[in-house]
């Protein structure tokens, strides 16, 4: 859209569907900026380490004196973590729920806990940062210990030199996501170009592919 389209837009507008739009305008940017707000006033606070420790079956649950750490195995090389307390995210992203939930073999080495599937080997430290490696050792993702705001969880994660990272929804990049920075934030830009982000899908989803595995 330009300049000189906007007579034509206009006189296509009854005078409701106008205010509308500018109603809408208006709150667009109010909530913008007073979210943006809220994200910079964030406190972080380290989640210290963890000491307690609960196993059952599939289902494994690991405390500090701030947080817990729910790991669930669904399937064999499928595992999900659940950071606690805060809002938990919108259930939309994986559609079943009936899982094999096979049960997990746990070990507790110096300094942290192990899990071992046939297809996934988990080590977490007492500190809360997680690795996972392949069963020939490769290592396939490491976090560093998460750190939690006011409004949900702050997370680091090392990626291999070579690694590609493919998803987040809509980007105005290139297909392999590496060496940019992404806002999870739908907008609705008066333009489309280059290195224009956040747009209108942002999905917090992504995939890692490297000589290890994905």
């Amino acid at each position: 859209m330009s300049v000189r389209d906007l007579p034509l837009i206009l006189s296509s507008l009854t005078l409701p569907q106008l205010g509308r739009a500018i109603s809408y305008a208006l709150r667009r940017t109010w909530l913008d900026t007073s979210h943006a707000s809220r994200r910079l006033a964030d406190r972080a606070s380290q989640i210290g380490p963890l000491k307690a420790a609960e196993f059952q079956g599939s289902l494994a649950r690991f405390s500090s004196s701030t947080s817990e750490l729910e790991i669930a195995v669904l399937t064999g090389d499928l595992l999900r973590l659940t950071w606690t307390p805060g809002e938990l995210p919108v259930p939309y992203a994986l559609d079943r729920s009936d899982w094999p939930n096979p049960p997990a073999r746990w070990k507790e080495p110096s300094g942290g806990w192990e899990m071992s599937t046939p297809d996934v080997h988990l080590r977490l430290s007492m500190d809360g940062g997680i690795s996972f490696r392949a069963p020939e050792g490769g290592m396939l993702f490491e976090t560093q210990p998460p750190v939690r705001t006011d409004y949900g969880w702050s997370q680091r994660s090392s990626s291999p030199g070579e690694e590609r990272l493919y998803g987040l929804g809509e980007r105005a990049s290139t297909f392999d996501l590496r060496g940019g920075r992404y806002r999870m934030w739908n907008s609705d830009p008066a333009g489309l170009g280059p290195g224009l982000d956040p747009l209108y899908l942002c999905v917090p989803v992504y995939m890692g592919l490297h000589r290890n595995g994905s």
